[in-house]
């Protein structure tokens, strides 16, 4: 899985492309690796910290912090971000990582934010994956990134491809779709850092790819 030195760690893409899941693997292995306290927020006010919710517990006792409203408003219907998030931009003594919403109006909140962002060292990931409407062909991709890239106001550093298919995904799924997203990203202009592949498919894919592997797991799978 990716380590990234930077303390700010952002996840962007088109909706439904697997950002939280990367988000929880990431939080889970900054902990696992590192001594720096590990926060995670959730700022896709389209379906507000519906999985964060779901999973704060289990969050909260592998030492991940996540950033949410308080009290009742953390089931509120109502799209805000929580009073915590500036600060904890700011803070170069703890990892934080932002999962994005996936959408114009998602990728619009962390525009909204660019301003603070531009004052600290970050990494902004635009996450691909190729069995998702919108992102299936290269220039989709290219496309969709140039969109996302404009409204979230902030420079783009690396592309990862996420391809996956959940539970039906195959080795030819993935090994095809590494060169689909390479390409976008080297016609971009913009690193291509890889392919994350489910752990069940990690050694049966790895050596016919031709960029580095991230093995990653389902969230409900996850070695907590």
């Amino acid at each position: 899985m990716i380590i990234d030195d930077s303390n700010l760690v952002i996840l962007m893409g088109h909706y439904g492309v697997g950002k939280t899941t990367l988000a929880v693997n990431f939080a889970y292995k900054f902990v696992k690796e590192n001594l720096q306290p590990v926060s995670l927020a959730d700022i896709d006010v389209n379906n507000p910290y519906f999985r964060s919710r779901d999973w704060l517990k289990k969050l909260e006792d592998n030492q991940i912090r996540v950033i949410m409203p308080e009290h009742e408003m953390a089931f509120a219907e109502v799209p805000f971000l929580p009073k915590g998030i500036y600060s904890a931009i700011c803070d170069q003594h703890q990892k934080l990582i932002l999962d994005v919403g996936g959408n114009d109006v998602g990728t619009t909140v962390l525009g909204s934010l660019a301003e603070q962002i531009k004052q600290v060292p970050y990494s902004l990931y635009f996450v691909v994956n190729t069995f998702r409407p919108g992102t299936e062909t290269k220039d989709e991709i290219k496309e969709r990134f140039l969109l996302l890239q404009s409204i979230s106001r902030l420079k783009v550093t690396h592309i990862l491809n996420n391809s996956n298919l959940g539970e039906y995904t195959e080795p030819l799924d993935i090994i095809e779709s590494e060169w689909i997203v390479a390409s976008a990203a080297e016609e971009l202009g913009v690193y291509f850092i890889g392919t994350t592949v489910e752990a069940r498919l990690v050694e049966k894919v790895k050596s016919k790819m031709e960029g580095p592997v991230h093995q990653i797991h389902s969230i409900d799978q996850l070695p907590w």
